[in-house]
């Protein structure tokens, strides 16, 4: 039988894990930049959304960790999908 382990996860591995994972699903779109004429780009307002899901994960209480952890990977899967259709807005 598993026996759950007592042992704090590692959240800041965890964050880097998740924040590699978005860089390189995102590595195709053009440099994030805020002050164009129309706003923002599409990658400033992608980074921005999930800056806000890393927050989460990291200052969260701990019984909502995986589900917020979950939230950041079901973010990086819309993402790709986002972009591979060529609609990222």
């Amino acid at each position: 039988m598993a026996e759950k382990s007592n042992q704090p996860r590692d959240i800041s591995q965890i964050i880097r894990y998740l924040t590699n994972t978005f860089n390189m699903a995102t590595s195709s779109l053009d440099r994030a930049v805020w002050a164009t004429p129309k706003g923002a780009n599409e990658l400033y307002i992608l980074q921005t959304e999930f800056a806000y899901l890393l927050h989460e994960v990291m200052l969260g209480p701990i019984c909502v960790m995986q589900k917020n952890i979950s939230a950041c990977n079901e973010y990086i899967d819309q993402t790709i999908q986002q972009i591979s259709k060529g609609n990222t807005k």
